[in-house]
């Protein structure tokens, strides 16, 4: 659970993965889970986000998985104090890499 991390969590991890746990949130818990997941970043630490493709009409999608557009993505991240270290779309198989995000 991102919300709940170890006690000695905090800013202790060089690298964090999110592999499709994102969309299986409801959109309105997505922003306090990628600012958990940030949190657990140390200094220059990276944040892998892998997900299906999210940028196409959302329209009133029931999940899970909800829907990840890739602007969404961009903008929970900067809300949580990260910059893309990379192009948000990716290339691995089936183009899932969503984005790749460092702390300063």
């Amino acid at each position: 659970d991102p919300s709940s991390p170890p006690p000695r969590g905090p800013r202790r991890f060089p690298l964090v993965v999110d592999a499709s746990c994102l969309q299986s949130l409801p959109p309105s818990r997505a922003r306090a889970a990628l600012a958990a997941l940030a949190n657990l970043l140390s200094p220059r630490g990276a944040l892998v986000v892998v997900g299906h493709d999210g940028d196409g009409p959302r329209g009133d999608a029931e999940g899970p998985p909800w829907p990840v557009r890739t602007s969404d993505l961009d903008l929970l991240a900067a809300a949580s104090g990260l910059q893309p270290a990379s192009p948000t779309r990716g290339s691995l198989v089936g183009g899932r890499l969503r984005g790749v995000f460092v702390r300063d």
